[in-house]
């Protein structure tokens, strides 16, 4: 039964246009928080479309400003940032995550300014 009503939230919300991330939002405030990130949630979706409640391509957002996956790159104070993935151990993650509460920055940032310090004292940058 909850898991009928959280895909009947998945469903109502896919139809709106909304991307993963904004769907594991609306149901983590929902209280469902039983999928833990985009990719589980991928797999419930994957299984909707299987069984014809969700359609094979989301339809488009009401939302004409909002940028697509395609449009990866943000603009932050002018400055344009292109998204990467690297691989660290949890250790450094959660070092990470502590750090750039306690500077008041977000992990992102942190991240942008440890390289640079480092690929400066390097002589790289």
């Amino acid at each position: 039964m909850l898991k009928e009503k959280r895909n009947t939230l998945i469903i109502k919300t896919w139809n709106e246009g909304k991307s993963n991330q904004e769907i594991l939002t609306t149901l983590k405030r929902a209280g469902y928080k039983d999928l833990k990130d985009t990719h589980s949630l991928s797999g419930v979706v994957a299984r909707l479309k299987r069984v014809g409640k969700l359609p094979k391509e989301r339809p488009q957002s009401q939302q004409v400003d909002k940028l697509t996956s395609q449009q990866i790159t943000k603009s932050i104070s002018q400055q344009v940032y292109k998204r990467a993935t690297y691989y660290l151990t949890p250790e450094i993650v959660k070092k990470i995550k502590l750090l750039a509460v306690q500077r008041d920055k977000d992990a992102s940032e942190l991240m942008r300014e440890i390289l640079g310090e480092y690929l400066s004292q390097q002589g790289d940058l």
